[in-house]
Order: C-alpha cells, then sequence, then structure tokens
C-alpha cells in the first residue's frame, strides 16, 4: 500500500479559514474554540426556539455584534419586518409573534 499523501489544506480551528500548512493565521476566536449547546425542555415555546435559532450565528461567531432594543406602543398590526424579508420560521402564541 502507497503511503497516504498529507492534505495541502487545512481548517484552522481557532479562525475556521482554510489555510495551507505553515501559513496559518490565528486569531483565537474564541466561538470557533467553545460548542454552542443548547437545552430545550418542556418550559420552552416555539418562540423560545425561534430566538435560539437567531442566535445561532452570533454563536458560532458569523455575526460578532449584537444589539437588542425593546419597543413600545408598537401598532398591533405593525410586523416590524422589512418589506423584502424572506420568512424561515413562525411562532405565535396569543399575544405575540415571532419570525425569523
Amino acid at each position: 500500500m502507497a503511503p497516504r499523501k498529507a492534505a495541502n489544506r487545512t481548517e484552522n480551528r481557532c479562525t475556521g479559514e482554510a489555510t495551507k500548512p505553515g501559513h496559518e493565521r490565528l486569531t483565537f476566536d474564541p466561538a470557533r474554540l467553545l460548542p454552542c449547546v443548547m437545552h430545550v425542555d418542556d418550559g420552552d415555546t416555539p418562540l423560545d426556539l425561534i430566538d435560539a435559532f437567531a442566535l445561532a450565528p452570533f454563536t458560532a461567531g458569523d455575526q460578532p455584534h449584537s444589539c437588542a432594543i425593546s419597543l413600545g406602543e408598537v401598532r398591533p398590526e405593525a410586523t416590524l419586518l422589512p418589506p423584502a424579508a424572506t420568512i424561515a420560521r413562525t411562532a405565535k402564541d396569543p399575544g405575540s409573534a415571532t419570525y425569523l
């Protein structure tokens, strides 16, 4: 059996970038070092799950910044979605709705 040839590209676990051996660029992004785990139990609602899905890019490091805001006195008919939004998930319960 012939010896196995080494791969010419690897993935840097710290940056997620494919690199050539000897040319690695380390940033030690903590999102790449720790796994994201979500626990779901019977107290969670579909709205909670959509919130967790929305956080996935943040915890993976793809979106390194997050911002939250509370809006008061929003009209019940206001969806607060951009006109061209593509909705991937929807969850509704009495008094609230969540879209992803």
